[in-house]
């Protein structure tokens, strides 16, 4: 029997964290911070405001999904 046999992976066995839609929305905020460097100081404390509330929302959010 080979390595590759006998490390055979069940799918109930591979742990993923729950989907989540706070890293997009982080991602917005550092944009939005980028962008505002570059054209107002008003873009950037809306992203630094979006970016923060990410931040928060994703460390908070629940590891296992509701079933």
């Amino acid at each position: 029997m080979s390595d590759v046999e006998k490390a055979q992976v069940k799918p109930e066995d591979i742990h993923l964290p729950a989907n989540s839609y706070w890293p997009l929305v982080l991602a917005i905020g550092f944009g939005l911070i980028v962008a505002g460097l570059a054209l107002n100081i008003v873009m950037v404390i809306i992203g630094v405001v979006i970016t923060l509330t990410a931040a928060v929302g994703w460390v908070i959010e629940p590891p296992i999904p509701e079933e």
